[in-house]
């Protein structure tokens, strides 16, 4: 990445998609007989993180199976255990989400911008609370949340 550059977006909808793209870019990186520099390359120019990278993975996947380097059962493996992997991660996020969500939802029904709430947690159900601080003279963030579920533990510090 050059200095100053920005970075695309990239967007999947789901892992079939992501599939379709890498496929995509994989059948580019063979016809035009491009090397892995040029992969690097085309992955820099969106900005890091574990979609993207596994992105990447599911491109080189393909390449090594178009190669003969791997048999197609142990391709169908690999991208199964990819897959599930990302599976287990979007479920977490969607977990996670949802106890900010939770969070945000309790201050609004209590009609509040800052205090405490109490909620119910997306994880357990339990009962969960929330406080919310205004903190200007914080360097990092100008409001801190803190939440704890009573039943299960997860918290939430910013």
């Amino acid at each position: 990445m050059l200095k100053n550059q920005t970075w695309k977006s990239f967007h999947i909808d789901d892992f079939n998609d992501l599939k379709e793209k890498a496929y995509k870019v994989a059948r580019i990186m063979i016809n035009k007989k491009h090397d892995n520099r040029w992969l690097d390359k085309y992955i820099d120019q969106f900005a890091p993180s574990s979609t993207v990278w596994l992105f990447e993975d599911v491109i080189l996947l393909y390449v090594k199976y178009h190669n003969n380097n791997i048999t197609k059962d142990e391709a169908i493996s690999c991208l199964e255990s990819m897959e599930s992997k990302y599976l287990e991660g979007e479920k977490l996020l969607r977990k996670v989400m949802g106890f900010h969500i939770a969070i945000n939802e309790a201050f609004k029904k209590e009609d509040k911008e800052y205090g405490e709430v109490t909620f119910e947690c997306p994880f357990c159900e339990g009962a969960a609370y929330a406080k919310r601080l205004h903190t200007p003279n914080n360097f990092a963030h100008k409001t801190t949340i803190r939440a704890k579920c009573s039943n299960c533990g997860h918290n939430v510090m910013n």
